[in-house]
């Protein structure tokens, strides 16, 4: 299978720069995948599970909101936050799940902090996702 070259980045680290067959993340529209040779793009990436194959295994991270810069021979994906499983405090990510849940019951949808908080609960629930999948 095609490599290209994959660097994956937030403000503070570099998450994954390497070779990969596939790179499979969240965008507003839903989930994508990209291989060599994709066409030239600039997307909105957005909170979720970020699968990354190599030598046909696959690894995930979490991913946060972010961008992605394709061209056909490398990706970069540019993300508010990025971490490998091992790095997620699964006691933080419940909490903070519980709590922005019930901030968001007090608050109407129309409400600025509603939508901060909707993006925070959901980085703790696909936090817990994948924490419960790298422990299988």
């Amino acid at each position: 299978m095609a490599k290209f070259f994959l660097r994956i980045l937030s403000p503070e680290k570099q998450l994954f720069a390497g070779e990969a067959e596939m790179l499979t993340f969240n965008t507003v529209g839903g989930e994508l995948s990209i291989m060599a040779g994709h066409q030239r793009s600039i997307i909105p990436v957005t909170e979720g599970i970020i699968e990354i194959k190599q030598n046909g295994k696959i690894s995930e991270a979490f991913g946060g909101e972010g961008f992605a810069e394709i061209t056909p021979k490398d990706t970069v994906l540019l993300l508010q936050v990025c971490e490998w499983p091992e790095e997620i405090d699964l006691d933080r990510a419940i909490s903070d799940k519980e709590k922005f849940e019930k901030i968001m019951k007090t608050l109407s949808k129309s409400d600025d902090d509603y939508e901060l908080s909707r993006h925070a609960y959901i980085r703790a629930v696909n936090r817990i996702k994948l924490k419960a999948r790298s422990n299988k």
